[in-house]
């Protein structure tokens, strides 16, 4: 039987999915827990995981900024609940439309997010993507995350 707790860690993942394919700016930031000391995202095609949250708030500009269209798709989200800490972990599917990408680009991930209870909300405080070695075709491909988020519409 699942219990409330790891009903609310899916949800907040099913909010992160639903963020990340619409490039929700704001939603992809609300999810992280910005009060914590180091909130850290990592994810294998930045040459450095992502500290802080002007750097966070960064990666979501550029994500935003360059999918025109995505959907997403997150299945078996397996969740363990430590009290005030979660993690959840998850294989997502993204098929995208990328700015500057003539076809569309699918990308298999493995995620695990680490959550924090803040009051009756579960906050992101670490994210780890990293892309599946049989299916992705980012392999190898590491690029520095721009200073500057040049801004795109997202239709």
């Amino acid at each position: 039987m699942r219990s409330s707790e790891e009903g609310a860690i899916r949800d907040a993942v099913r909010r992160w999915e639903a963020a990340a394919s619409e490039g929700n700016v704001e939603d992809l930031k609300a999810l992280w827990d910005f009060t914590y000391d180091l909130p850290v995202s990592v994810r294998d095609e930045f040459e450095e995981p992502l500290i802080g949250r002007d750097e966070i708030s960064r990666e979501c500009d550029y994500y935003a900024a360059i999918t025109v269209r995505a959907k997403s798709v997150t299945n078996d989200v397996v969740v363990n609940v430590f009290g005030e800490y979660a993690v959840a972990f998850c294989v997502s599917v993204l098929q995208l439309n990328a700015l500057g990408k003539s076809k569309p680009t699918c990308l298999v991930n493995r995620n695990t997010f680490i959550w924090r209870r803040m009051n009756e909300e579960w906050k992101l405080i670490h994210f780890h993507e990293s892309p599946d070695p049989e299916s992705d075709p980012r392999l190898g491909i590491v690029t520095p995350l721009p200073e500057a988020v040049v801004e795109a519409p997202n239709a």
